[in-house]
């Protein structure tokens, strides 16, 4: 019988948590028997191609933007946001909604632009990019990783993520450039690219590179990943927002990004 991943003893309250327990923890489920396995379930998966891929992120445009924002309590509708992103305005909406959904959309065109040149790998400088079209209007600031921030430069800084009626807290602010090279390296170890993608996913929501927009973020770079191979981007509807954040509060309080990647990969569309 294949062992499930160990479940580390972090408690709801990251800040409770020693400094570099978490990456230990998410790393070593990473490098599990079950990660493998999730390697093996995926392995007749196969890419249908970058052009074909590039089309359906473009055909499915409105649909990826809407579940975003929905997941983020955005009041636009999908009707809407087709309507904006055709370029005609919707009246009657917070301005704060509409600079969000314009967001969503500049960063799926900078993922289709990236994968279109070729391979994608996740990187801090993509990274970076993605935060800065996803979170630009609503973080303290972007440009760079936490830490980095001469207007917050104290180390021992942490974020706190509110899912399901729990409070997390990130790792220090000090030890998030170390976490995603550290995450880099284990992810590079996934021969799937789907799996790869899905893990970078789950590794920059849980470790929290940014002041916002983290989840945002690492998803857009998984979609990077995913095009740039010849596989569909993954899209989550509206619909799934309760099993999402169910699947991320089991991974904020276990130590363990399974809940959060088999979520992620239970919406991949082949």
């Amino acid at each position: 019988m294949t062992a499930e991943p160990r479940r580390s003893a972090v408690p709801p309250e990251w800040l409770d948590v020693p400094s570099g327990a978490l990456a230990a923890d998410a790393i070593e489920a990473v490098s599990s028997p079950v990660f493998r396995k999730r390697s093996a379930m995926l392995s007749g998966v196969k890419p249908k191609g970058v052009d074909r891929a590039l089309a359906r992120l473009r055909a499915r445009l409105p649909q990826l933007v809407y579940g975003d924002a929905y997941l983020e309590g955005n009041t636009y509708t999908e009707p809407e946001v087709r309507t904006l992103l055709d370029g005609e305005a919707v009246g009657g909406k917070d301005a704060a909604d509409t600079r969000q959904v314009m967001a969503l959309s500049e960063a799926s065109a900078l993922v289709a632009r990236v994968a279109h040149i070729g391979p994608v790998e996740p990187t801090r400088e993509l990274s970076v990019r993605l935060n800065e079209l996803v979170a630009g209007q609503e973080a303290l600031w972007v440009g760079g990783l936490r830490g980095e921030w001469s207007g917050l430069p104290d180390p021992e800084a942490r974020v706190t993520v509110n899912v399901m009626g729990d409070e997390f807290r990130s790792p220090r602010a000090g030890d998030v450039a170390a976490l995603l090279e550290t995450d880099r390296a284990a992810v590079a170890a996934i021969a799937h690219p789907v799996l790869r993608g899905a893990t970078w996913a789950a590794f920059g929501a849980y470790h929290q590179y940014f002041y916002d927009g983290n989840k945002r973020t690492a998803r857009y770079v998984m979609n990077a990943v995913l095009v740039s191979h010849g596989y569909d981007a993954i899209l989550i509807p509206a619909a799934a927002k309760t099993s999402y954040e169910a699947a991320l509060a089991a991974m904020y309080r276990s130590g363990d990004l399974g809940p959060y990647v088999d979520f992620l990969i239970a919406q991949y569309q082949d």
